[in-house]
C-alpha cells in the first residue's frame, strides 16, 4: 500500500512539474515574449539588435541565435558541410593479406589432441 501511494505521488509530481513549467510562459510572459516564442517554434530566422528590437532575416547571426536557444534544426542549417561521401565498395583482400590470415572456414570437425601420459 505504501509503495503504491509513493508511486502515485511521484507520478503526480512529475506531471505537476511539467504543467508548472509549461504554464508559466503564457501567464507571465509579455506580448513580445509570446511572439518571440512563436518565432522560435516556427523556426523563423531572426536576431536581436542592441536596443532589443527583433529583426527577421536569414543571416548567420539569426542562425546562431536559434542555436543558442536549443533548436537542433538550426544547428544543422548553420553548419552543413558539403563533404563527398567516400566510396566504400567491396573489393577482395590483397594477396599478401590473404597469405597471412588463415582460411576462415574449416574443412570439417577436428579431433582434439591426445594427452600423452
Amino acid at each position: 500500500m505504501t509503495r503504491r501511494l509513493a508511486m502515485f505521488f511521484v507520478m503526480l509530481s512529475v506531471f505537476w512539474q511539467a504543467l508548472a513549467v509549461a504554464g508559466q510562459m503564457p501567464v507571465f510572459a509579455s506580448h513580445e515574449a509570446l511572439e518571440h516564442a512563436a518565432m522560435h517554434l516556427q523556426q523563423e530566422g531572426h536576431h536581436h539588435n542592441d536596443d532589443g528590437a527583433v529583426e527577421l532575416d536569414e543571416s548567420s547571426d539569426s542562425k546562431l541565435h536559434m542555436m543558442a536557444n536549443g533548436m537542433p534544426a538550426a544547428a544543422v542549417e548553420a553548419f552543413t558541410l558539403s563533404v563527398p561521401a567516400p566510396d566504400w565498395g567491396s573489393s577482395p583482400p590483397s594477396a599478401a593479406l590473404d597469405s597471412i590470415l588463415p582460411h576462415p572456414i574449416l574443412e570439417g570437425l577436428r579431433r582434439p589432441p591426445r594427452l600423452t601420459a
